[in-house]
């Protein structure tokens, strides 16, 4: 039975699911079935409150694909980022992407922590694919730590996949969530916001992604 979902749904599910909810996979765990349904009550007129058994299975589906594509947008934006910092490069392509990654270390990357306009480049994911329309103070009591995590190996991958590339960076695939490297570096990932995202940076990535319309992995400066 294909379940009418109530006005807010998918968005507050991925709000949920870009925070850090204690669970060591981080973004790629979806929120769990009691979580969808306590939203379901929260946004669901009174007569569909208590219809979720009704429509669980469809919605546990539908959820686990929008989050999916949820990440994977991920993938894409840093990719589509990259690809076009890559253009201004003038032939020295290899040289801009081995630049970035000099470090193994996430916190050593100058892609993710340097500030310039006091503003950390990775936040430039954030805004339609992590937060929506949830108010600022919500976001600075539940931060969206899993989504900054998310947007940190959406960006090294882009870096590692272009790096490795035969050709070109057209050659990369876009589906960051089916990558397994990805996947094991999270918990360094978010080991490396504890050492770079403090309380202030913090409110400063948010109120700058809340007044962002369109997004991207990276601002007009990778570098």
């Amino acid at each position: 039975m294909k379940a009418p979902l109530p006005e807010g749904f998918i968005p507050a599910v991925i709000e949920l699911a870009g925070r850090d909810r204690g669970d060591l996979n981080g973004p790629w765990t979806d929120p769990t079935s009691e979580e969808i349904k306590k939203i379901w009550i929260d946004l669901s007129p009174s007569d569909m409150k208590d219809k979720f058994s009704d429509y669980e299975k469809d919605i546990t589906q539908t959820m686990t694909n929008v989050l999916i594509d949820w990440r994977n947008l991920f993938g894409k934006e840093a990719i589509k980022a990259l690809e076009d910092e890559l253009r201004k490069q003038n032939g020295e392509r290899q040289k801009y992407v081995t630049d970035q990654t000099s470090s193994e270390r996430f916190w050593d990357h100058k892609c993710y922590y340097k500030y310039p306009n006091e503003q950390p480049k990775a936040s430039n994911l954030l805004p339609d694919k992590a937060i929506g329309s949830v108010p600022i103070e919500e976001l600075l009591k539940n931060k969206p730590t899993s989504a900054l995590v998310l947007t940190i190996l959406a960006i090294d991958r882009a870096l590692r996949l272009c790096s490795s590339a035969s050709t070109n960076s057209n050659s990369l695939s876009d589906e960051l969530s089916g990558d397994n490297q990805a996947k094991e570096r999270t918990s360094e990932a978010f080991k490396s916001l504890g050492l770079g995202v403090d309380a202030s940076r913090w409110s400063r990535i948010i109120r700058f992604a809340c007044k962002v319309e369109e997004s991207a992995a990276l601002p007009d400066n990778f570098a």
